[in-house]
């Protein structure tokens, strides 16, 4: 589980986040204003600090080696990129786009910024591509708007920066992609987080009351998405969660968020993996082809509670917070005489002492069954031996059989045979 660290300590600007593996330096890495433009707006040409009301746009690509490239320190600002780059030197150090007011020591700052956006620009080769806010102080209420963050050691943070918007941006090729820290009401579209050497959406501690939508994290060394310490309330919706090397999505002693609407698919690790969750629930989220299952509990207490989880074309889960794991599992237990596996087989796990529940309906192969003439019921496998649940309902029109089930053991439908074997 990932901490909060110290603020560190020196004169130089600090931050750091332990476990992540950085601390940012935020020395100023030059300054540069052409004049004022003909239509208004303050043409861009170097490194600059931007401590007045008004639009800043770019007329070339920024570079530097260290420190900060832009750096807005004024509320009622717009940074206009116009498809330049701000690109770095290629190391762990400095950051490309800065929104925090405060001056470079953090010997003097000021109130909370606001009507602060960053908008068109790519930022590449630093240690943060972008940042709203610094660790431990009052960040900004910022708008981030069609921004590309590449090769970055974190694509872009925010810190403290509560009613923030991001809409259109992309981290790919760091090692962290997106990353908030104790951050409330953000909201979030049209997201993408891949290819990153951790995790692509990270929410780290204590964000809260967050809405994120149309994420797409992909192809990231760990985590997709990843929830954290005392991170709440928050909502994750339309997400691709895909083809990550770690768990899809990861609750790590996080509190009541919602993933919905969602298809977590083709993971290394486990589809959602509970580190504990509290009350996080899933809901109408399609969980499959996942390397450690569709779902894992690494803790007896806490744990996700799922409402029309997708395993499959036919197989669909609702469970309850003391389930330990859920997986499809291939091939099942071998069946008992005179019956055939016509379902998906899924391996349900509940924790000890926990009266956990997982509610199942498992499409079956109907043409099977027509095939034999038999009737199909809803089997469960547990310590060697199956027994028809009596519990069960078979739906001949569409398919299914649904019933509860609880312990350890695997489930299926499975056609002929007697009550036990």
């Amino acid at each position: 589980m990932r901490r909060k660290p110290a603020a560190g300590p020196g004169t130089a600007v600090l931050y750091c986040l332990l476990g992540l593996g950085l601390c940012v330096g935020l020395t100023l890495a030059g300054t540069g204003l052409a004049q004022q433009s003909t239509d208004g707006g303050t043409p861009v040409s170097s490194c600059t600090v931007v401590d007045d009301p008004g639009r800043y746009e770019l007329t070339a690509n920024l570079s530097a080696e260290t420190g900060v490239c832009l750096y807005v320190r004024s509320d009622d600002v717009t940074i206009d990129g116009n498809g330049h780059a701000v690109t770095g030197s290629g190391t762990a150090n400095g950051t490309g786009i800065l929104v925090f007011n405060g001056t470079a020591d953090q010997r003097r700052r000021g109130p909370e910024l606001s009507n602060v956006t960053v908008r068109d620009v790519r930022v590449d080769g630093w240690g943060t591509g972008v940042a709203f806010g610094v660790f431990a102080r009052d960040g900004p209420r910022a708008t981030l708007r069609n921004v590309t963050a590449s090769s970055n050691r974190f694509g872009v943070r925010l810190l403290d920066a509560d009613g923030s918007t991001l809409r259109n941006v992309t981290a790919t090729g760091g090692s962290d992609g997106l990353v908030l820290w104790e951050t409330a009401d953000v909201r979030a579209t049209d997201i993408v987080v891949a290819g990153n050497d951790d995790t692509g959406l990270y929410l780290a501690q204590e964000v809260t009351n967050g809405t994120f939508r149309r994420v797409t994290a992909v192809d990231n060394d760990d985590e997709g998405v990843y929830f954290s310490t005392s991170v709440a309330r928050n909502r994750l919706s339309e997400a691709r969660v895909m083809a990550n090397r770690g768990p899809g999505i990861e609750f790590a002693d996080s509190d009541r968020n919602v993933v919905e609407n969602a298809t977590v698919v083709g993971n290394s690790g486990p589809g959602v993996l509970s580190d504990p969750a509290n009350a996080d629930r899933l809901r109408n989220v399609t969980v499959r082809d996942n390397g450690g299952g569709a779902y894992l509990s690494r803790s007896a207490v806490g744990g996700v509670v799922a409402e029309n989880v997708r395993l499959g074309t036919r197989t669909t889960v609702d469970w309850t917070s003391g389930v330990e794991r859920v997986a499809v599992v291939s091939p099942p237990p071998v069946s008992p005489a005179n019956t055939t596996v016509v379902s998906d087989s899924v391996r349900i796990g509940t924790a000890d002492g926990r009266n956990a529940t997982v509610d199942v309906r498992l499409g079956y192969d109907r043409q099977a069954v027509t095939r034999t003439g038999e009737r199909v019921a809803l089997w469960q496998w547990t310590a060697g031996n199956w027994t028809r649940r009596s519990n069960a309902t078979v739906d001949e029109r569409t398919g299914t059989v649904s019933g509860s089930v609880g312990g350890d053991g695997v489930v299926a439908v499975l056609s002929g045979g007697d009550d036990t074997n």
